[in-house]
């Protein structure tokens, strides 16, 4: 749970946006403005960000290729 936390402060910091379960609200009012999706084709872009020359680590390369595969599978 404390990563829904987490994303929950990032979003009410403005810091970030999030898809958040209604699990996050514990049966109080939700502390940000709800937003309803589009109805129809929906999409995202997915952009990663590494550290100056850390591009090329294995498990970078490893996520990177894994986010790749899945995104041409939708």
């Amino acid at each position: 749970m404390s990563d829904l936390l987490l994303h929950l402060r990032l979003v009410e910091q403005r810091h970030a946006a999030a898809f958040l379960p209604d699990l996050v609200w514990s049966g109080q009012p939700p502390t940000v403005t709800l937003r309803r999706l589009p109805r129809g084709q929906r999409a995202r872009r997915v952009f990663t960000v590494v550290r100056r020359g850390r591009a090329e680590h294995p498990a970078v390369l490893a996520c990177r290729n894994a986010l790749h595969r899945r995104s041409s599978h939708t």
